[in-house]
């Protein structure tokens, strides 16, 4: 252990520590255990205790052991542990948990901004110790491992700040540390596992705010990571808090981004278009080392703390970087598994539009338009401030294109009631020309057979022709039915081929803060084909490329600038952009689609969602007659199993004042699991083109997809001006003479018409609701979520 820092062995120990090195802090209730309890039923609550026995005599073998995959890894987002949390404190906004009197429970205050008791901390780590430990292959850690600087009346400081991630720290090396020690002294063969973490929004002082590096905070967190960073990836972690890890070595390699230089709320930076800007230097960076990705055929997952949300009015990154990082991941689709993010403490999927990224980075003086338009947002830790994200949310999955009635095998249609059915994507239905041309056939055939006195086919297609051809003569308004395999083909290039390549997938999970309910997620990949039959892994040949350690380690340097074109002269048209030098080449035209988009080995097949209930944990029990005023700390948790609170025999509500009994051992459970979902989501895998079929799942059909992003703005099919006279015209031309047609079509979809269109809304309104309540994690009942979106037709039409 190196001088100066030193891993806690238990939360005592972290306040004694804390105390000699500050002078802001007192002792958390939380942390001592509970008055009157028995101590065997509180075991699990007790703060983690490093063993301080003598070391074994036993030393790691020389030959290294082989190592066991089990296709699952584990997300940890946003433990946020809070040395002054009280029990029994006020949830308000005024106390956050740390006084006066109130409902602040044990294990934490569900569903409000206070921060984690060390007691969940603990407890959460005993529990990946006792459950997971032994049963994943590598730890993604997406950051936020301070408390909030929410109270005027302890101010955060920056050394507190690090002693908090270095609590966390010790707490993940002591779970994940090996049983036997190694022979050397590189911190970084401790672990069973690797850990790759990466920096949040509140591990920096002040909050969101990050200088482009080298700076005093890369270096602490270089010493305080020095279990996790490779020795190879220490001197570009110095620039700039980015680096990467062979979770799986020669296969797999973690990608830890600085999101704080994408953040748009981080006032010391200005976006990624500058060369001096750390923003455009990690770009340059992450393209340099998916190459090398490639040239190793290695896959790579992308992990940050915030996540790239983008919706009508608000944003999380800037918009050159947000349009970059999608840009970067379709030209390296054949290498991205897919990017894991946090923060945001919903549970929640995001589809990053490419069409719209290229438009972006074509048309930079749009972004100064955009820029005024819209606002960045903090974490959302309330319902209410959750709702209008959701809600904008939906509105851009809905502009993903609308799939047609699905075709059948021999070439007609069918009612597509049922968007999951997986042969509706078979390969037969996108590109097979053969088959196409025999269903062709078949259907002239038949045509031909309906000719007079049984002539042959020859005979009786003429004739069908020219029947059909005087028809037209006298007037026939019946309607050539329309192909629906032509149709299906249209869809399939508006997506991006039957792989929907057009989008780049983002899971975000919900985070182990009790904003809602405490979450921990496990991810399950394929590891098909690269492990034996046992399960160990198929070791290969180390790579011999050319100078592999010096692309590994050199900071980015900034290329030169292209030259600047002379002004256009006035009259004339701009001439189109440039394609950006700085772009990466996409793969190989014919190239085999890469594991975000189609199942093969390291392709991400599922989610096991866990929870932990904290009304039940914290031991509340619904107390009668109970005439207090009502306040924050008064709310009726929600019971997840019937989504409303507790009721008495007369149905009337009761609320619970505080806890009536000691509180439960900690447990997390399954809230839901992807791969067994039947009534859920009902997604087979994570591809992109499951996650695509879940959000036309739940599509509002009022929402048009014509435009890219807001309607009437700059990013539209078609358009590359932003609310220019080129767009005006293009939108004048396509109205003349339409509207009749599109005055027909408005009748078969949305609320508010009759017939199947409603009754499909309805369906997929359904599905809208359970994405919404596993969005807030079994947290909030159908009767807040009501509240939330009180006015929205789905809320109000649904049946909680």
């Amino acid at each position: 252990m190196r001088q100066g820092i030193d891993i806690w062995s238990t939360a005592a120990a972290v306040l004694l520590l804390l105390e000699q090195q500050t002078s802001f802090l007192v002792k958390p209730a939380s942390a001592s255990p509970i008055a009157g309890a028995d101590l065997h039923q509180h075991q699990q609550q007790q703060p983690l205790v490093l063993s301080t026995a003598q070391p074994s005599q036993q030393t790691q073998p020389d030959e290294p052991v082989r190592r066991k995959l089990h296709g699952r890894f584990l997300h940890i987002t946003d433990v946020h542990p809070d040395p002054f949390y009280t029990r029994n404190a006020s949830a308000s906004k005024s106390h956050e948990c740390h006084s006066d009197r109130g409902r602040s429970g044990y294990y934490g205050a569900e569903r409000s901004d206070c921060d984690s008791p060390f007691t969940l901390a603990n407890a959460t780590f005993e529990w990946i110790r006792e459950n997971l430990r032994d049963k994943i292959d590598f730890v993604v850690w997406t950051g936020d491992s301070a408390r909030h600087d929410n109270d005027i009346n302890h101010p955060r400081s920056e050394s507190q700040i690090y002693d908090l991630n270095n609590m966390v720290v010790g707490m993940m090396v002591d779970v994940f540390k090996k049983p036997i020690p190694d022979n050397d002294d590189n911190p970084n063969n401790d672990l069973i596992i690797p850990v790759i973490p990466t920096l949040g929004n509140n591990d920096i002082m002040p909050h969101n705010i990050m200088l482009p590096g080298p700076t005093s905070t890369t270096r602490t967190y270089l010493e305080i990571w020095r279990h996790f960073i490779p020795e190879a990836q220490r001197h570009v972690f110095e620039h700039g808090a980015y680096y990467w890890v062979e979770a799986i070595p020669s296969r797999l390699a973690v990608f830890s981004l600085n999101t704080m230089y994408f953040f748009a709320s981080n006032a010391a930076v200005d976006g990624c278009d500058s060369p001096e800007e750390p923003g455009y230097q990690q770009f340059v960076w992450l393209k340099v080392q998916l190459e090398l990705m490639r040239l190793r055929g290695m896959k790579a997952i992308l992990i940050g703390h915030v996540p790239p949300a983008r919706t009508k009015s608000k944003q999380a990154w800037d918009e050159s970087c947000w349009a970059k990082y999608v840009v970067w991941g379709w030209n390296y689709r054949d290498v991205i598994v897919g990017g894991l993010y946090g923060h945001m403490n919903l549970d929640h999927f995001m589809l990053l539009d490419t069409n719209m990224a290229n438009q972006i980075l074509e048309t930079p003086d749009a972004r100064e338009v955009r820029a005024t338009q819209v606002e960045t947002w903090e974490e959302l830790t309330h319902v209410n401030a959750a709702g209008p994200y959701l809600s904008e949310l939906r509105e851009v999955l809905s502009k993903i294109p609308e799939p047609p009635e699905a075709p059948k095998k021999d070439g007609s249609s069918k009612n597509a009631t049922s968007l999951f059915d997986d042969d509706y994507y078979d390969d037969e239905y996108y590109d097979d020309d053969d088959a196409l041309e025999d269903i062709n056939k078949k259907k002239k055939k038949k045509k031909g057979k309906k000719g007079k006195d049984g002539d042959d086919d020859k005979k009786g297609k003429k004739k069908k022709g020219k029947k059909g051809k005087k028809g037209k003569k006298g007037g026939d308004k019946k309607k050539k039915p329309k192909d629906p395999r032509k149709a299906h083909k249209k869809y399939i290039d508006k997506i991006g081929g039957k792989y929907a390549e057009r989008y780049v997938p983002v899971l975000v999970s919900p985070s182990v803060i009790p904003n809602y309910f405490p979450s921990l997620r496990i991810i399950e990949y394929n590891i098909t084909g690269i492990v034996d039959a046992e399960g160990y892994l198929v070791e290969l040949p180390p790579y011999e490329g050319e100078n592999v350690n010096i692309k590994d380690t050199a900071p980015p340097l900034p290329p030169p600038q292209p030259p600047v074109e002379p002004p256009t002269a006035p009259g004339k048209k701009k001439p189109k952009p440039k394609p950006d030098p700085d772009a990466p080449t996409p793969p190989p035209t014919g190239s085999a689609p890469g594991p975000a988009y189609s199942p093969q080995s390291l392709s991400l097949t599922g989610i096991t969602q866990y929870y932990a209930n904290l009304t039940r944990l914290n031991g509340w029990v619904p107390k009668e007659n109970d005439d207090d005023d009502e306040d924050e700390d008064d709310f009726i948790p929600s019971n997840p199993n019937n989504g409303d609170g507790w009721k008495d025999k007369d149905g009337k509500e009761r609320k619970p004042r505080k806890p009536r009994q000691a509180p439960l051992p900690f447990e997390f459970e399954i809230e839901y699991r992807t791969g067994n979902d039947s009534s859920g989501f009902r997604i087979k895998d994570m591809s992109v083109r499951s996650l695509v079929k879940l959000a036309d799942g739940m599509r509002d059909l009022d929402v048009k997809a014509k435009c890219l992003d807001v309607e009437d703005s700059y990013l539209c099919d078609g358009e590359k001006g932003y609310g220019g006279d080129k767009g005006e015209k293009k939108k004048k031309k396509g109205r003349k003479g339409g509207n009749k047609k599109r005055k027909g079509k408005k009748g078969k979809k949305g609320r508010n018409h009759g017939g199947h269109g409603k009754k499909q809304q309805k369906k997929k309104d359904r599905l809208w609701h359970l994405f919404v309540k596993r969005a807030f994690v079994g947290a909030v009942g159908g009767r807040d979520i009501q509240k939330v979106f009180e006015g929205e037709p789905w809320a109000e039409e649904a049946d909680f």
